[in-house]
């Protein structure tokens, strides 16, 4: 059950009150298996979601967020991430089509026609775009995120960054859904010396 909030001061416009939001307050409501196999509601908090957010405000380049690609779907938690990181620091997010997002090709075809700077990609989708990117990730990324399965550097990947005009930093990160708290590391932009299994890194 879900506590109604307190009522705060009122709209700018006049209008209604606008509720008065506490950390603990529900955010909005995801469905995972988890461990488990079976369905579970998990309540997400705002207070996780704005560490998060402020987290990857400060850490950073605002010229690598200013447009963001948003590839998960946005019912998924990483579209969350997506979403609220970017316009934390002002920038702009492009959906990604769904016949685009499934095919690294026309996704590779896509980041560069619209000068996307930044992506969250699961790791079997970084493998398939270098695949697909062998002379070279478009030149206008500067970071990917991988999350949501273990991340694998191999030739593909490490020869698409290395080939990469001004080098594309790579981050690894990890969070349980139902904290919306990720583990972070950073590759740098360097793939000779990325790990072929890169840490987690820390909370």
């Amino acid at each position: 059950t879900v506590t109604a909030a307190v009522e705060g001061p009122r709209a700018a416009t006049g209008g209604p009150a606008l509720p008065e939001i506490q950390p603990e307050d529900a955010c909005y409501v995801l469905f995972t298996s988890g461990s488990s196999g079976e369905a579970k509601a998990v309540r997400m908090h705002h207070g996780g979601l704005a560490g998060l957010v402020e987290h990857e405000r400060l850490r950073s380049d605002p010229a690598l967020v200013m447009k963001t690609g948003q590839f998960a779907p946005i019912g998924f938690d990483v579209a969350f991430q997506e979403l609220f990181t970017t316009w934390a620091v002002g920038g702009a997010v492009l959906p990604i089509p769904t016949e685009v997002r499934v095919d690294p090709f026309e996704l590779a075809r896509f980041i560069e026609s619209e000068c996307i700077t930044r992506m969250h990609l699961p790791p079997l989708m970084l493998r398939s775009l270098a695949s697909a990117c062998a002379s070279g990730f478009p030149e206008s990324l500067g970071e990917i995120i991988c999350a949501g399965e273990a991340l694998r550097i191999d030739d593909a990947v490490r020869n698409a960054a290395r080939s990469t005009g001004g080098g594309v930093r790579l981050i690894n990160q990890y969070g349980p859904t139902e904290t919306h708290v990720a583990t972070h590391f950073d590759l740098g932009d360097d793939p000779d010396v990325w790990a072929d299994l890169p840490s987690i890194g820390a909370p």
